[in-house]
């Protein structure tokens, strides 16, 4: 595993009913802290919607630190949740929304302040590398010159056919669910750990596009542990 060429992280927390301070954070003064504090931009409400929805929605903004700077592709902000689109490691999400945290704490004007501490906390982390994975050692025992064949005689275009096999996904269930989280209406759908091969390139680079239900941290762990399998 090497050449990691592009990583994002989106984190979803779920928060006790009114914990976050939504109608004031809806307010103009209290939008533009927000988007002067790390260059964003509001995602204007659609013209078809003509009622306001609970939701801000902030784009292309910049979260600095410790000298680098990340760009952060979207912020969504509503009563219950707030989902964190950035390209970075979850480390760094988790940096940034530690100083968002301290922000809409000081935008909270009630006099019992929410605590903005998630129920519940969800990573999904997307990466572009190169991995020495070969897809087709996955199903070695299957022989493709059936198919082939039969492609050749239909839609070929007078070009010789090749049936590779371009990606693998495994499906990741959450059983058990905690009391907790049931008793908040909180459910956690099935996901999934993507590994495919990076569209328009050669499959002999092996560059992949991954994405994992977890941190960065576990995700590349997850297919170092995926490479040695398939080594």
């Amino acid at each position: 595993m090497k050449e990691i060429k592009y990583l994002k992280t989106t984190q979803a927390m779920v928060f006790p009913s009114d914990d976050i301070y939504f109608y004031g954070l809806n307010s103009e003064p209290a939008i533009q802290k927000i988007l002067s504090a790390y260059s964003l931009s509001r995602v204007p409400l659609p013209p078809q919607f003509p009622i306001q929805l609970p939701q801000l929605i902030f784009q292309n903004g910049i979260f600095a630190n410790d000298k680098n700077t990340y760009i952060i592709e979207q912020l969504s902000i509503d009563d219950r949740k707030i989902i964190i689109n950035i390209l970075s490691s979850s480390d760094i999400s988790d940096l940034f929304f530690k100083e968002l945290k301290k922000l809409l704490m000081s935008l909270d004007l009630r006099d019992d302040k929410g605590s903005y501490e998630p129920l519940v906390r969800t990573y999904e982390t997307t990466c572009i590398l190169k991995l020495d994975i070969k897809l087709n050692r996955l199903i070695s025992n299957v022989k493709f010159n059936e198919i082939e064949e039969l492609i050749a005689t239909t839609h070929n275009y007078g070009a010789k056919i090749s049936f590779i096999p371009f990606s693998v996904r495994f499906q990741i269930s959450y059983n058990d669910i905690p009391e907790k989280l049931v008793k908040n209406k909180i459910s956690i759908s099935d996901k999934s750990l993507l590994i495919e091969l990076r569209d328009k390139t050669d499959p002999d680079d092996q560059i992949y596009f991954t994405v994992s239900p977890t941190d960065t941290e576990t995700h590349l762990e997850l297919l170092k542990t995926i490479e040695k399998m398939l080594a």
